[in-house]
């Protein structure tokens, strides 16, 4: 990581989909049960198939998302969110998520999220609205990509 580049975790937050819409005061609440991780070039992050319900906040660096079979998926850059999935539905994870360079994260735990969400039901709302938004954007990232396919291959 670059020296002098460090954001606060609520800054990292404020600067991510996943905190853009809360208020201050709501930054402050969710920054209060995260946990800054950093993980070197290579090192994987979250495995497929690994059960776990943590969410995490790219601030620095980038990662990979890798299919089952290794090959690359999508990148997430600072900003961007990966883990949703796993959080919600509660099955095992669906992809690996490799540092693809030294990355600095956010995680937010499964268990203080769900009872931040018990605690405050405004808060939760506007986060599961993120979250459900993050979702159908690569739903429909998805379609696309299928679409296009499709075509390719002359399937009408």
């Amino acid at each position: 990581m670059s020296e002098g580049s460090f954001l606060t975790i609520e800054q990292g937050l404020a600067a991510s989909a996943i905190g853009a819409e809360l208020s201050e005061m709501e930054l402050h609440r969710l920054a209060s049960i995260a946990e800054l991780v950093e993980f070197a070039a290579g090192e994987v992050i979250v495995r497929q198939h690994e059960v776990a319900q943590d969410l995490f906040v790219v601030m620095e660096g980038k990662a990979i998302i890798t299919a089952g079979n290794g090959d690359p998926v999508a990148r997430i850059k600072p900003g961007h969110a990966f883990g949703e999935m796993a959080l919600i539905d509660c099955k095992p994870r669906s992809a690996t998520v490799t540092a693809e360079t030294d990355v600095r994260l956010i995680k937010l735990s499964g268990e203080a999220l769900a009872q931040l969400f018990e605690d405050n039901c405004q808060l939760s709302i506007r986060i599961l609205r993120t979250i459900g938004r993050m979702l159908c954007e690569r739903l429909r990232s998805a379609n696309q990509q299928i679409e296009a396919l499709l075509l390719v291959s002359g399937f009408e």
